[in-house]
């Protein structure tokens, strides 16, 4: 058996014509006589490439179809549509193998390709405002004045202990306030610039532009993470003996701080999801996160209705 591989770049405003054209003829061409079967992969992203694998039995009926009517009213149309010469090779396949595994390889890697261009784009469109600055800044300082400047029991010095116990304590009370505006506009400026639309007639799995604005989010917030790692020298230097810390805790601390990261940025993508203002996102994720974190909490020590101990 011959696999034909045709990998082709065209112009950008001609790729959804192409993928008519394809999807048209696809039926036809495997019609023809030795052609197994047909497919179209699509580029990384957003580029306009298109690579089509086609099976035929034997290099001679390849030969026929390139010679029948069909290939003479398809392939002049698809030249017109190249922004550079097409490259194709063939190589022989295995009579036996059922499944073409070169098709899934591709689709697998084209996933993680498109994947890591989408959350480039989101990470990158967030620190492209001041918004984005502004919120990592927030994060560091409050974090920063509670642990070492504000007098109190979350101070490092008035707590007399060289410990990072204060900061995993004080995490998640600003994660709360920073969280809702790092996702806000994940899918809520979408649906207000009317980009949304736009997105969702490219070739992008929904999975692949729920999973993007989702690490997107999170890979910000990991971002801010990285330069509260500055605490464990000083906390280091600042205990006697100096280093005399408890680095395991600490390794599990920051873990469990991604993890809690991860779940309120999924809370988060999910409230921006279902509405179009961004401020309303951020007032509903924040409200919610704060009753996931305290809520249940408060409602099992809320006792003005008196017992429910039934013994």
């Amino acid at each position: 058996m011959l696999l034909r591989i045709v990998k082709m770049e065209f112009d950008p405003a001609q790729v959804e014509a192409f993928d008519d054209l394809f999807a048209s003829a696809q039926a036809h061409i495997e019609a023809m006589p030795g052609c197994h079967q047909v497919r179209l992969l699509k580029g990384h992203g957003d580029k306009p490439i298109r690579t089509t694998l086609s099976w035929w039995e034997r290099e001679s009926d390849l030969q026929a179809y390139r010679k029948s009517q069909l290939f003479g009213e398809v392939w002049p149309k698809t030249k017109a549509m190249f922004s550079a010469p097409p490259v194709a090779w063939s190589t022989d396949w295995p009579a036996d193998e059922t499944i073409p595994r070169v098709a899934e390889r591709w689709q697998r890697l084209n996933f993680v390709a498109t994947m890591f261009a989408l959350v480039r784009k989101e990470f990158q469109a967030f620190f492209s405002t001041l918004l984005g600055y502004v919120v990592v800044s927030m994060f560091l300082l409050l974090n920063g004045l509670f642990l070492w400047v504000f007098p109190g029991e979350t101070n490092v010095f008035d707590a007399g202990q060289a410990s990072l116990e204060s900061f995993f304590i004080i995490a998640p009370w600003v994660l709360m306030i920073v969280v809702p505006a790092i996702t806000m506009r994940s899918f809520s400026e979408e649906y207000r610039t009317g980009t949304m639309e736009l997105l969702a007639t490219r070739p992008i799995r929904p999975l692949e532009i729920v999973g993007a604005k989702f690490l997107g989010s999170f890979s910000v917030l990991l971002f801010a993470l990285l330069p509260t790692l500055l605490f464990i020298p000083v906390i280091g230097l600042l205990g006697q003996p100096q280093w005399n810390f408890d680095a395991g805790a600490i390794k599990g601390s920051y873990l469990g701080l991604a993890l809690l990261c991860g779940a309120f940025t999924s809370i988060g993508i999910a409230i921006s999801a279902l509405s179009k203002n961004p401020l309303i996102a951020y007032l509903t994720t924040m409200v919610l996160l704060v009753f996931g974190f305290i809520g249940f909490q408060a409602l099992a020590s809320f006792d003005s209705l008196g017992t429910w101990d039934l013994a």
